[in-house]
């Protein structure tokens, strides 16, 4: 397993001691983590694309300097 990924949870095994409304609730929240973690990996690759345009755009430029002068 990858060690950035969460391992997930089998309720009925892991949380038998836990009220219905607290297992609700957990549910929950991993629902929203999973949510949130998506967005962020979708933020990262729109991150990696600006900056590669970014880097081709200021190569370029030094490139149209230098044949100019």
């Amino acid at each position: 397993m990858d060690r950035k990924t969460m391992k997930t949870v089998d309720m009925p095994k892991e949380f038998t001691s836990f009220t219905p409304s607290d297992q609700f609730y957990i549910k929950k929240f991993e629902e929203l983590n999973a949510s949130r973690a998506s967005d962020m990996k979708l933020m990262r690759t729109r991150n990696k694309r600006v900056a590669m345009i970014m880097g081709g755009l200021a190569v370029g430029i030094c490139i149209l300097l230098t044949s100019l002068t």
